[in-house]
């Protein structure tokens, strides 16, 4: 599939593009000059996500815009991928999120950047037969006015869904964020903290015994050793090392490895991605800690948000498993805040 149409296409609307392999520098230039650092759009998620799917199944469509003065003005994240022989458009199996733009780009400009986008995207799957594909969009701002992405999306899209997203605003006193947790939680956490040993592994105290341990752990848990490549979890380690990520581990008395939960982070944005508990102590509070243990250490490094997940109600799309509102009752006991994210569907 031959990924440079989609540069000529953007360029007959006007619209001049780059993909981010051939201009990496023009990248970190939007991402430093921006008010926000999001975990999309950052090099060490960007390497993992091209880490973990096969290259056969992953085509590389990160692009950077540029003004008429051929400057740099904004980065998008996007990857075509192949699921089930099916290609589509998509931010790692995920929609789409909007396009981050520097401040100094008009509104016109980011309303006609992004339409461009839109059409390209929805003109392409036409020409190559792809799956449908779906965009985020958000109404987030200080004076609640939609964004030219949104509108963009909302003007071509067939279908619009809502999911609610779940997070925690770390410019928050820490006392103040731990009193909007769940009432039954204080006392775990409490419990959790004498029965377990904690640490927190960043770049000076991470091994490669420690990682071993967390994956033959992460194995057990899941029974199975190929949920995903040998170059995901290289990467993964590579970004705790690199100051990106941190691991938490729980261990007992013994010193067991009976916990552990893994973080990506940017200057300004927080995920929890990977964890692991031993199944034979699910009656004991283990999450609960390490949730914990994060949020102050992501509130120490100055992080502003922390993505916890989705919160899914019955009506929502698809309809949630048992097993999903389980997840997100647990994490939705730490959240303090709860925003609308809009799923907008193109199927060409």
């Amino acid at each position: 599939m031959n990924r440079e149409k989609i540069i000529e296409f953007l360029l007959e609307l006007g619209c001049f593009a780059k993909f981010r392999n051939q201009s990496i520098s023009d990248w970190q230039h939007v991402m430093a000059n921006s008010d926000f650092h999001g975990l999309t759009e950052s090099d060490h998620n960007i390497e993992y996500e091209l880490a973990y799917y096969a290259p056969s199944k992953c085509i590389d469509c990160n692009l950077v815009f540029y003004t008429k003065n051929n400057e740099p003005c904004a980065i998008l994240a996007l990857y075509l991928l192949e699921t089930n022989g099916v290609w589509s458009f998509s931010l790692a199996g995920k929609p789409i999120e909007p396009i981050q733009f520097l401040n100094h780009v008009t509104s016109k400009e980011r309303k006609r950047i992004s339409k461009a986008v839109i059409h390209v995207l929805f003109e392409f799957s036409k020409n190559h037969d792809l799956g449908e594909f779906t965009c985020h969009g958000y109404n987030m701002s200080k004076n609640a006015s939609i964004s030219e992405w949104y509108l963009a999306c909302a003007q071509y899209a067939q279908t619009i869904k809502l999911n609610h997203q779940i997070y925690i605003d770390l410019s928050q006193d820490l006392d103040e964020i731990k009193n909007n947790f769940r009432k039954s939680y204080k006392p775990l956490i409490g419990k959790a903290l004498g029965l377990w040993n904690s640490a927190i592994l960043g770049p000076k105290e991470i091994t490669n015994e420690h990682w071993r341990e967390f994956r033959e752990l992460h194995y057990t848990v899941s029974g199975c050793r190929n949920t995903r490549s040998e170059k995901s979890w290289v990467s993964q380690l590579s970004h705790i090392r690199s100051g990106q990520a941190f691991l938490i581990t729980l261990r007992d008395e013994a010193h067991k490895l009976i916990g552990g939960g893994f973080f990506y982070h940017t200057r300004d944005h927080a995920s929890y991605a990977t964890a692991a508990y031993d199944r034979t102590l699910f009656d004991k509070p283990l999450g609960h800690l390490t949730q914990w243990i994060a949020i102050k250490e992501l509130k120490r490094l100055g992080v502003k948000l922390y993505t916890i997940g989705l919160l899914p109600f019955k009506h929502s799309m698809p309809t949630p498993s048992e097993k999903d509102f389980n997840i997100a009752l647990f994490k939705s006991g730490f959240s303090n805040t709860v925003r609308i994210q809009y799923v907008f569907g193109f199927k060409a």
